[in-house]
């Protein structure tokens, strides 16, 4: 052939769960609380917060969730100094508030660390980043201190640790290329898989000893 097939790999199947979630909203928008990213939008390219990408994406998040308002509009992987690099965009972020096109803002960044600086230029009301058994940076960077004192709400990505936690995937898994864990240096694999294992020794040893069943979840 005379041209190679050019394979992009998008987050959230390129919009695909919005139009599953959009489906399941029908009739009872308003008993649900609905979160979506804008600012990077395949993971082979590079940050788009330009005032012309944001409302865009926005606009075409509210028509595949055939809603008129989002709750929660996260920064996508922002570079710590977005905003003092771009006014216009804080402006942007205020009018949508401002005409009911969202209703918060939020940050989802990629190292814990990063949310800190972007927090002290702007009262966001959320931070999305990672922590779980396996990953405490969050609360090793101060990041979870820092919300609670400033009343900033933390949804906890990564609860398993990609997989990790399950016991289910380990150093030896086969990652299909385009998984990002396929990349992962394999100490890191080996670590995590691990800690995993203490962790479960950890919870099992915790849980032997009460008196009502649970499960390790």
């Amino acid at each position: 052939m005379g041209s190679e097939m050019c394979i992009r790999y998008r987050p959230y199947g390129d919009g695909e769960s919005e139009r599953i979630i959009g489906a399941f909203l029908q009739g009872g928008r308003e008993k649900v609380l609905v979160a979506t990213k804008v600012g990077w939008y395949a993971f082979d390219e590079g940050v788009d917060f330009s005032v012309t990408s944001i409302e865009a994406s926005l606009d075409a998040s509210l028509k595949r969730l055939d809603s008129d308002y989002i709750d929660l509009l996260q920064l996508y992987n922002p570079p710590a100094d977005v905003l003092e690099k771009n006014p216009h965009l804080v402006r942007c972020l205020e009018g949508l508030v401002a005409r009911g096109k969202v209703r918060a803002l939020g940050l989802s960044v990629k190292a814990p660390a990063d949310a800190l600086p972007l927090l002290a230029h702007y009262a966001f009301s959320a931070v999305q980043t990672n922590f779980n058994m396996l990953d405490l940076r969050a609360l090793e960077c101060g990041l979870l201190d820092y919300c609670v004192d400033n009343h900033i709400d933390v949804l906890a990505r990564t609860p398993l640790c990609f997989g990790f936690l399950t016991l289910a995937v380990g150093a030896d898994t086969a990652f299909r290329p385009e998984d990002h864990r396929s990349s992962w240096p394999r100490s890191q694999l080996l670590q995590w898989e691990q800690d995993a294992h203490r962790a479960h020794e950890i919870v099992e040893n915790f849980l032997s000893e009460q008196e009502d069943g649970h499960s390790p979840a």
